[in-house]
């Protein structure tokens, strides 16, 4: 039997690589919790769509420490993406923002792009994705940012990344940001023009009493309404996911097609009967979970299809006992007036970075790679590093 094993370059230490400070600088508070606001079903804004409208705005975190390499994936970023999209930067101290300066001021504002660089006063991670979630109204004006509830296991830096939102909100990169009472990261919702498709696990982690039918039916409403569209759940016959983020294996490209990780197809690419994903010497084989990503991935599949959906599969490495994957569908998608550009990460694997390139190919977009070699092992990649907070006016909505 052949087997293909992935090493890896680093151990994460994420959990333990910054100090953990509460707000210290002049422009952010963590005085009191944000009161949580109602979303009306009335009101006009909708979430993003992933593939639809040129990208006008992003917003990305600039942490203190660059042990994961996410400095380099903002500069590959800020050179490729179109000159017309304006930046925000949260930093978390003063000199951090001196060092974004230094390093890349200069070429993020090639072409004329404005770059605003905001101290938010307290200690922030790389995952601009996920504190928050951008809407806006169908002329392409911000809305409010929908800022989610946190988990109750959350520590104390991921608590201070709740209060980011508002702290942006405080210096005036954003008119305004309100708390919401779901529990639901950012990565864990994708979107197109028709849709919002949310992981099934956003079940489990609002669980509070959700046996009862009507707080069933309570959850979706909800969920609706912070989408501004319909939703649709993504999980296997029993509501399993692969995944704790579903932008880490789905991918909306058009109003009717999906592309989704198959783990099974990154083995048959590289001629091998196995993916090797070998424990560290630190971990216990009994405590990691035994769960079938590439059945559930199919179970999926099939229920989308079902649906009336078009599934296309991407090739992906699923290292579920040390939390990364080599995945193709955490992208950046861009529809200008010349065509699509989709920023796809690569790995160093020649054989499955080209494969992705070409199915995107395939279906209309332009490749841009970004090399994710040095944050991918930290469990996310380009989507998860790189919030877009706006995009121009939304398009009636079409068949593809």
């Amino acid at each position: 039997m052949h087997s293909f094993r992935v090493s890896r370059l680093a151990k994460p230490t994420w959990l333990l690589g910054l100090a953990i400070i509460f707000a210290v600088g002049p422009n952010a508070s963590v005085a009191s919790e944000p009161q949580t606001v109602a979303i009306s079903s009335a009101v006009s804004p909708s979430i993003l769509a992933d593939n639809r409208g040129a990208i006008s705005e992003v917003l990305f975190h600039f942490p203190a420490s660059d042990n994961f390499g996410i400095r380099d994936v903002i500069a590959d970023l800020l050179l490729k993406l179109n000159p017309q999209v304006n930046v925000v930067v949260a930093c978390p101290n003063r000199s951090t923002v001196e060092i974004f300066e230094q390093e890349l001021g200069r070429k993020a504002r090639l072409g004329g792009r404005s770059v605003r660089v905001f101290d938010v006063g307290m200690d922030i991670s790389m995952w601009a994705r996920d504190r928050c979630i951008a809407r806006q109204h169908p002329d392409g004006s911000h809305a409010s940012l929908l800022v989610p509830r946190p988990f109750p296991t959350f520590d104390v830096w991921r608590l201070n990344e709740v209060y980011t939102p508002f702290a942006l909100e405080a210096v005036g990169a954003f008119p305004d940001a309100r708390a919401t009472s779901l529990i639901l990261e950012g990565g864990n919702i994708v979107s197109n023009a028709r849709y919002a498709f949310v992981g099934a696990n956003v079940i489990d982690e609002n669980r509070a009493g959700q046996e009862n039918p009507e707080n069933s039916k309570r959850l979706m409403r909800d969920l609706r309404q912070l989408a501004g569209k319909e939703v649709i759940l993504v999980g296997d016959e029993n509501f399993e996911v692969p995944w704790d983020h579903v932008d880490m294996y789905l991918t909306p490209v058009g109003d009717n097609t999906l592309l989704l990780a198959d783990p099974e197809l990154a083995s048959q690419i590289l001629g091998v009967d196995s993916i090797d994903l070998s424990l560290t010497d630190d971990q216990d084989q009994e405590s990691v979970s035994s769960i079938d990503t590439a059945f559930i991935l199919d179970q999926i599949a099939e229920r989308l299809r079902r649906s009336g959906f078009v599934v296309l599969r991407l090739p992906t490495i699923i290292n579920y006992p040390e939390q990364w994957m080599v995945t193709y569908n955490n992208v950046l998608m861009d529809e200008r007036e010349n065509g699509r550009t989709v920023f796809m990460p690569i790995y160093g694997i020649d054989a499955l970075d080209a494969y992705a390139k070409r199915v995107y190919e395939q279906i209309g977009f332009r490749v841009e790679t970004v090399d994710v070699m040095g944050i991918y092992e930290s469990g996310g990649a380009l989507r998860c590093v790189t919030n877009v907070t706006r995009r121009g006016a939304n398009k009636p909505a079409k068949a593809s």
